[in-house]
């Protein structure tokens, strides 16, 4: 039977400010700008961090939804 190596090439995350999210990923995981980009039918401003293989894509929407209620408590949004 084949044997067969899975790997991602990037997970997303949405953050509400995109130049404070790429500080905190450099200062405190030594993540880099690997490029800015904009995703127009979003609309959203974004940006691949990079840090060795891992890229995470940053994404800022410009007219983001507020979190509902019962999506604040992660140990119970299962």
């Amino acid at each position: 039977m084949a044997q067969f190596e899975f790997w991602h090439h990037h997970l997303g995350i949405s953050v509400p400010d995109l130049e404070a999210s790429i500080r905190w990923y450099g200062e405190k995981l030594g993540f880099q700008v690997e490029k800015r980009f904009r995703i127009e039918a979003i609309p959203a401003s974004c940006a691949f961090i990079r840090n060795g293989a891992l890229r995470i894509e940053l994404f800022m929407p410009d007219h983001p939804k507020p979190l509902p209620p019962e999506r604040r408590a992660p140990d119970t949004d299962n």
